[in-house]
Order: structure tokens, then sequence, then C-alpha cells
């Protein structure tokens, strides 16, 4: 028969092939790392906006309460 296939590759592929995985594996693994860090930096960030809106909506309405009874008063 030609062209068997029952050819195996050699140990060095083998290994040259397992050290390139290595090699993608590291670079996934610190491209992640960078992708959790800043993804952490974001959700840092709309926690804070989210904080400051509820701090806004709490001033104006105690600021809306307040002008509503001065106005009452002033127009009494």
């Amino acid at each position: 028969m030609t062209g068997s296939t029952d050819e195996r590759p050699s140990i060095g592929k083998v290994y040259d092939a397992i050290n390139a995985v290595k090699t993608d594996v590291a670079v996934i693994v610190a491209q992640l790392t960078m992708i959790n860090a800043g993804r952490d930096d974001h959700e840092r960030r709309i926690r804070a906006l989210e904080r400051r809106s509820w701090s806004f909506a709490g001033v104006a309405a105690i600021a809306g309460a307040v002008l509503a009874r001065v106005a009452d008063q002033i127009i009494k």
C-alpha cells in the first residue's frame, strides 16, 4: 500500500506543538488579565455614577419639598 495513513509525528514535532500551545495559552491568560482589570475599573466607575445620580435625586427631592413649603408660605 502506498501513502500509508499510519504515519505518526515525531516526538520532536509533538514537543514543538505542545510548546506552541503553551505559549498561546500564556498570551491568552495575559490578555484576559488585562481585560479583567479593565472590566473592574469600568464597573467601579459605573457604581460611582450610580451613587451620584441617587444623591442628586435625593437632593432634588428635598429641595423640591423645601421650595414647595416656601412657596406655600409666600402665597398665604
